[in-house]
């Protein structure tokens, strides 16, 4: 997969800064098994703006999207979506799949948000 170094570089910056982060988007629906195709690399994190500001990663020529603090805007409302890491996949930190299936809802991605929906389904539920 392209750009997978690069990727790697950006989560280690961040985890060497103490800052959580989480692959989302077309790498998690990847990781999952929803898709073959990652268009780029969403990365989002909680974390401070001004301490991701200062992270430099040379990113060449990969499409890595870094997202703080996760905001949707949708029917006039800003949704601050938060970071979650529910697992790993190449060693790489996941982002919970529900988060991004509401993300996709909000902005009208239906087929993926829904793929993200029917693949937790089948997903055991945790006990309160």
């Amino acid at each position: 997969m392209p750009g997978r170094q690069v990727l790697n570089e950006v989560l280690t910056a961040l985890q060497d800064a103490g800052i959580d982060a989480a692959l989302g988007g077309s790498g998690l629906l990847a990781a999952l098994g929803l898709t073959d195709r990652v268009r780029d690399w969403d990365v989002t994190t909680d974390a401070d703006p001004h301490l991701v500001d200062r992270l430099r990663v040379d990113g060449a020529d990969h499409d890595i999207d870094l997202i703080v603090g996760f905001p949707i805007r949708a029917d006039d409302t800003v949704h601050h979506l938060p970071t979650r890491i529910t697992g790993h996949w190449h060693g790489l930190p996941l982002a919970d799949p529900a988060v991004w299936a509401q993300a996709y809802r909000l902005i009208g991605r239906l087929e993926p948000a829904t793929a993200l929906d029917e693949w937790l389904s089948t997903r055991p539920t945790s006990q309160q």
